[in-house]
């Protein structure tokens, strides 16, 4: 299954498609770094910037997918206490 497959898919493991978010993540800062430093050369030569509207539009989405897989696996592991532990031991603030 491709990476960006894991990230869409609703049987793909929290976990792992958090894992996978987070390595998109990490390749997706390499190339703004690489960006920032192209700028930069560009800043020097006097040239006009480059502008890569796909960045903002990356931020958002990955931003939406990233929390919906974080609720996701923290809803998980919240109902397996909910259901494992002692009813009356439940915080029941911090369920609602």
């Amino acid at each position: 299954m491709a990476t960006n497959e894991k990230l869409i898919r609703a049987e793909t493991p929290a976990k792992e498609a958090l894992e996978t978010a987070t390595k998109v993540r990490k390749r997706f800062d390499e190339s703004v770094r690489k960006l920032t430093q192209y700028t930069a050369y560009q800043d020097t030569l006097k040239l006009p910037k480059t502008s890569i509207p796909e960045i903002d539009d990356f931020e958002d989405k990955y931003n939406v997918r990233y929390q919906l897989w974080h609720i996701r696996q923290t809803f998980g592991e919240q109902e397996q206490r909910w259901y494992r532990d002692n009813f009356r031991e439940q915080d029941a603030s911090a369920i609602v």
